[in-house]
């Protein structure tokens, strides 16, 4: 049973492209974008890229490889810590549904 268990997850990770997965750690959090667009409403994300471009609102266009997603941020957050566009950090946060579409509700940023 274990074997076919390591076939299933090999077969898997060898015909799937790495944003296709959902990929958690055992904290549950999801790493891409991509994959931040395919989880339930309330799922933890940490997504590395950069911000790229203010959106008016508290909302901004965040972008890491995999493509772009849009980010909500408490008032004022950004430029306490002096966040630049297009300047790599770290977002840890939950996924969020607005109007039909996936966005982060960033909890912490961290420059990287």
């Amino acid at each position: 049973m274990y074997e076919m268990k390591s076939l299933i997850i090999a077969s898997l990770m060898f015909f799937s492209s790495p944003d296709e997965l959902v990929t958690a750690d055992n904290n549950n959090f999801v790493y891409t974008v991509s994959a931040s667009k395919k989880v339930e409403v309330g799922h933890e994300v940490r997504l590395t890229g950069y911000i790229k471009k203010s959106m008016g609102d508290s909302t901004y266009l965040f972008h890491d490889e995999t493509g772009n997603i849009y980010i909500k941020v408490d008032e004022g957050y950004i430029s306490r810590l002096q966040v630049e566009l297009y300047e790599q950090i770290t977002i840890r946060g939950k996924v969020d549904s607005n109007w039909g579409s996936k966005i982060i509700d960033v909890e912490k940023i961290r420059k990287t």
